[in-house]
């Protein structure tokens, strides 16, 4: 996906505040549905909560296993997830900005400033150094680790795991705070936990 921005400012044709305003609007789209994605992954994660606690309390290892797997992956996905939020943000956030400048300038009549303007934009670079973090930092970051597993073999099997045994274990106990009757603080412990397992996606 080509970044709005750079769509934009890296054409040859003349911007407009018209120009500017179309793009704010898809800006403003893909921020919508960023957010109606991280909700869809937010409860992605409380059902495999869920389940994992489920499978805990039957004993049941082997589905244990197979949702921490997923859990992991849930994670990763979780993250570029919100990298894309936080691009689509930006991007709005910098097209609003050059919507009202442009519109200031156009009521001063200064030409010349507005021209300066998006020279100046086109020449900082930031349109390509924003679609680059979501277009090309990630997948090439994936990518690598993928070809690095692949040579080096350093992926854990689940038993050799320290952090699914940490994380197992702090569910655990929130489960028999669950049971103890204690729903409050059960969710402040689970949501401290959820919290800290996504600080490090790459764990």
């Amino acid at each position: 996906m080509i970044g709005i921005l750079r769509k934009i400012f890296g054409a040859p044709e003349p911007i407009t505040v018209e120009t500017l305003k179309s793009a704010l609007s898809e800006a403003e789209r893909d921020r919508r549905k960023s957010r109606v994605e991280v909700r869809k992954w937010e409860r992605e994660r409380k059902k495999l909560v869920g389940r994992m606690k489920t499978s805990r309390t039957e004993g049941n290892q082997l589905e244990v296993d197979y949702l921490w797997d997923q859990f992991k992956q849930h994670r990763v996905e979780g993250a570029e997830i919100r990298r894309d939020g936080r691009v689509f943000n930006l991007e709005a956030l910098a097209l609003g900005r050059t919507v009202r400048a442009l519109e200031r300038l156009e009521k001063k009549k200064d030409r010349d400033g507005a021209r300066n303007l998006i020279e100046r934009i086109r020449a900082s670079g930031l349109p390509e150094r924003i679609a680059l973090d979501r277009d090309e930092q990630l997948r090439s970051l994936e990518e690598m680790n993928q070809i690095l597993e692949e040579f080096t073999g350093e992926r854990e099997e689940a038993d050799a795991d320290p952090e699914k045994a940490m994380f197992l274990a702090e569910l655990d106990s929130i489960q028999e705070v669950e049971s103890s009757g204690e729903a409050e603080e059960a969710k402040v412990r689970e949501d401290e936990l959820l919290r800290r397992f996504e600080e490090d996606p790459e764990a």
